[in-house]
């Protein structure tokens, strides 16, 4: 009966009779004796949020929502973990109007959870934590965030590294311009991980936070120092844990386009051009003319003649007189 609610409230519209009647049957069923009943109730209660008007979402559904956080029937604790960003996202109105007192409310709530719950628990709060970071002022990220961050980022349970590296571009979206600062060592701990499946969730959207670092970072010498700590895991991902699989490799060569804004000619001529050339002649074939279009662009930026001499004249002994 539950799952009925949101269609029957669709397509009621602006009958505001039928609505309180489901409403009032609804919160019937959120005190119901079976658990299953309860949680199914409650879903339905905040799927309503989005096809009822405001009054709904603030004197209803939200004094219900925050009373399960404040105090978690255990049949609950999943239900609201793998879907607290979505939940708080919908309410975020609400939440902005409660003041610090509901922030830290939910923040308490999500940080025990991130620290103290079994491994799903953790990988649902790495899930959810850019939309956590959404519902709150960005100033809690500093305070409350950051901390959660680099704890899941070192989490024992693999897949919520795999969640954070998975998520850590759309943190750094709402970070703006305190990206670099906030970000750099959780990205690089990310790119370190030896366990070859969060690095390469990481590499997926690698470039939109590089990006943002090489823009925020104030000084050369400080680029090339951080750009530097992820040559080795770079390096090693191409030539060893990507090179053999084109679903690996295609997501890293879309973002070697971007390597001349980050390193400088000698890390592109002395190590990512003798491993390109390795994967021209030997990688897999349908990336062989990506391959060597990024081949191109980096001798493009060596500023140096000799160095562009010496890249050319490999391309013409190995390639062009080649068989």
């Amino acid at each position: 009966m539950c799952q009925q609610f949101y269609a029957l409230a669709s397509l009621m519209g602006g009958s505001s009779v039928y609505r309180e009647t489901i409403i009032r049957e609804l919160f019937d069923l959120l005190r119901d004796e079976e658990p299953e009943v309860t949680k199914t109730a409650f879903v339905s209660l905040m799927d309503l949020v989005d096809v009822l008007e405001p009054s709904f979402r603030k004197e209803q559904a939200y004094p219900v929502f925050k009373e399960y956080i404040r105090s978690p029937p255990p049949a609950m604790e999943s239900l609201l973990t793998e879907n607290f960003g979505k939940y708080l996202w919908a309410v975020k109105t609400e939440l902005a109007a409660g003041g610090e007192q509901d922030a830290n409310l939910f923040i308490q709530y999500y940080t025990a959870a991130s620290e103290d719950g079994p491994p799903a628990t953790r990988r649902a709060c790495a899930y959810n934590l850019p939309a956590v970071c959404a519902s709150l002022p960005i100033y809690h990220f500093n305070i409350h965030l950051h901390p959660v961050l680099k704890h899941l980022a070192a989490d024992t349970f693999v897949e919520s590294r795999i969640s954070v590296a998975a998520g850590l571009h759309e943190i750094s979206k709402l970070l703006g311009n305190k990206a670099y600062a906030m970000l750099k060592g959780t990205f690089t701990l990310l790119l370190q991980d030896k366990e070859p499946a969060v690095q390469k969730v990481l590499i997926l959207n690698m470039n939109i936070v590089l990006d943002m670092f090489a823009a925020q970072i104030g000084t050369s010498e400080e680029k090339e120092r951080f750009f530097s700590q992820l040559v080795p895991s770079l390096l090693q991902y191409l030539e060893t844990t990507a090179v053999s699989s084109i679903a690996k490799l295609q997501p890293i060569y879309n973002h070697l386009t971007h390597f001349p804004n980050y390193f400088s000619a000698t890390y592109l001529h002395g190590t990512f051009l003798p491993v390109l050339l390795k994967h021209l002649k030997n990688g897999p074939r349908a990336l062989m003319p990506q391959c060597a279009n990024i081949i191109v662009l980096f001798c493009r930026r060596l500023c140096s003649a000799t160095l562009e001499n010496d890249i050319f004249c490999k391309l013409i002994m190995d390639f062009g007189k080649s068989k």
